[in-house]
């Protein structure tokens, strides 16, 4: 039996036959809990924020055509318009 199918039955016995926990949360456990992700949303932001360019030249990579200079046709200086 494969590693997958083996947790996928453990979550499932485990789902199927729930035990009592014996716990309580207050009400500071939402706040907790919307603090954790309001930060990890600001954790991300900045993160983007802070690597857009290397984030975007990851994704237009493939999309800008060089010739045989290894220039893209908008970044030379040779043309009609420089």
């Amino acid at each position: 039996m494969s590693v997958r199918r083996l947790l996928i039955l453990a979550a499932a016995v485990a789902l199927l036959f729930p035990r009592d926990a014996f716990a309580y949360l207050d009400p500071g456990t939402g706040s907790m809990f919307f603090q954790t992700l309001v930060a990890a949303l600001a954790g991300v932001a900045y993160g983007v924020r802070v690597y857009w360019s290397r984030i975007r030249r990851v994704f237009s990579r493939g999309s800008r055509e060089k010739d045989a200079s290894g220039v893209p046709p908008a970044e030379r200086r040779d043309g009609p318009h420089s």
